[in-house]
């Protein structure tokens, strides 16, 4: 039996970056690009106005004062998108935010301080060459790098290569991930419950977990414990899959099928069995660079394992340069028995000072506060927090609240 932080080691060295696909602007917002990008044309691609104002050539305005004011002919306006042409000598136009700044043109008079009379604009300051005009090339030269290789796709990011003319971005492709949940005791939820019988939680918590990971599972299968239906479905689900995950099946009982099962299909052992609280019975393997991730039946285990173990996967797969769960230490309010040997993963909820409260119902096989966690407060052998500073792991979705 290992520590977490063994296993999870172990976890990031079976994974590698999965093939890279060209996918569609709109479909990239959190993928990881898998090749730089650069711009084919400086940014701004031509000089252009900062402001909706006059274009003029400053050498016209270089003597204009209030008792000498310039003149200067006005001409057809220029908007965003129009042909700019030529502004001759001692003439001046209209021009919109954006417009390509006329040839000969150097300089632009905010609309608001302005001086028109009839057609000419009426000039008592010098214009400074460069005045309120975006210089081509000021931002991104032509052929500089706009994205680099290993950043994560996200609406800025979106903006800068869409900028660039960009319709679609080589990224690491999204892992393919199929789930299986073991039980003749599970029913489908919305079904009668027989004796002896409760409904499966894991299936749709997983599926759920997935689609928050942004992934949507290839395949989805509940099993009963029988030997030769388990074999059947772990054999079509890694020929399908980049990843495997199953619930239940994986510890030492009569009926626990999928350990002996993986090693009949050549899944090689990397793991099982891992010093903590809830989630010791874990199991992970790896066959021609498939991950098997066997997590344990209960709803709690199943739930921390993915989150310490299968989502570092799934990042480091599909390229995440940072996988884990971000962390942070924080006052931990209460007092849970401390175990002397194992890691402990504590449902907890963080609190309106910053502190975390542990949550009543830690029993591995207990849903209840499932659904009030947004921190897992880890606690290491032989600790018992008494309103101490602990590491939390914050999860997704506290990380989406907050934004």
């Amino acid at each position: 039996m290992i520590g977490p932080g063994r296993a999870l080691e172990r976890v990031r060295r079976a994974c590698h970056k999965l093939s890279v696909e060209e996918v569609t602007l709109e479909a990239a917002p959190g993928c990881v690009l898998a090749r730089s990008v650069r711009s084919p044309f400086p940014l701004p691609r031509f000089d252009n106005s900062a402001m909706d104002g006059f274009a003029v050539r400053s050498r016209d305005t270089a003597r204009a004062s209030d008792a000498a004011p310039v003149r200067l002919s006005i001409r057809p306006t220029v908007f965003a998108g129009d042909h700019a042409g030529r502004l001759e000598r001692g003439d001046a136009c209209r021009i919109m935010t954006g417009a390509p700044l006329p040839a000969g043109a150097d300089g632009v008079i905010p609309v608001e301080r302005a001086r028109v009379e009839k057609k000419h604009l009426v000039v008592t300051a010098p214009v400074e060459r460069g005045r309120h005009v975006r210089r081509r090339g000021e931002e991104v030269r032509s052929g500089a790098v706009v994205a680099r290789a290993g950043t994560v796709v996200h609406p800025g990011v979106v903006s800068t290569l869409a900028s660039v003319g960009c319709g679609a971005v080589p990224v690491y492709a999204a892992p393919k991930v199929a789930v299986i949940a073991t039980g003749n005791e599970t029913v489908i939820p919305g079904n009668e419950l027989g004796e002896g019988e409760i409904y499966d939680s894991n299936t749709p918590m997983l599926t759920a977990l997935l689609r928050q990971a942004g992934i949507e599972p290839s395949r989805v299968r509940r099993v009963r414990d029988h030997r030769g239906a388990l074999r059947r479905s772990v054999q079509a689900a890694l020929a399908q899959s980049d990843v495997l995950v199953t619930t239940g099946g994986v510890s030492m009982g009569e009926r626990d099928h999928l350990r002996p099962v993986l090693d009949e299909l050549g899944v090689r052992e990397i793991f099982w069995r891992v010093s903590q609280k809830p989630g010791k019975p874990l199991y992970f393997g790896e066959r021609g660079g498939k991950l098997v991730f066997g997590l344990p039946g209960n709803p709690a285990s199943a739930l921390v394992c993915f989150y310490v173990y299968v989502y570092p996967a799934l990042r480091w797969l599909a390229g995440h340069p940072d996988a884990p769960l971000p962390e942070a230490v924080a006052r931990v309010n209460g007092r849970p028995p401390a175990d002397a040997k194992r890691f402990q993963f504590l449902r907890g909820r963080a609190a309106e000072d910053g502190s975390v409260d542990v949550l009543a119902g830690q029993g591995s096989h207990m849903v209840t506060a499932l659904g009030q966690c947004d921190r897992l407060v880890v606690l290491p052998p032989g600790t018992a927090p008494r309103r101490g500073r602990l590491n939390t792991l914050i999860l997704p979705h506290a990380m989406e609240d907050d934004r």
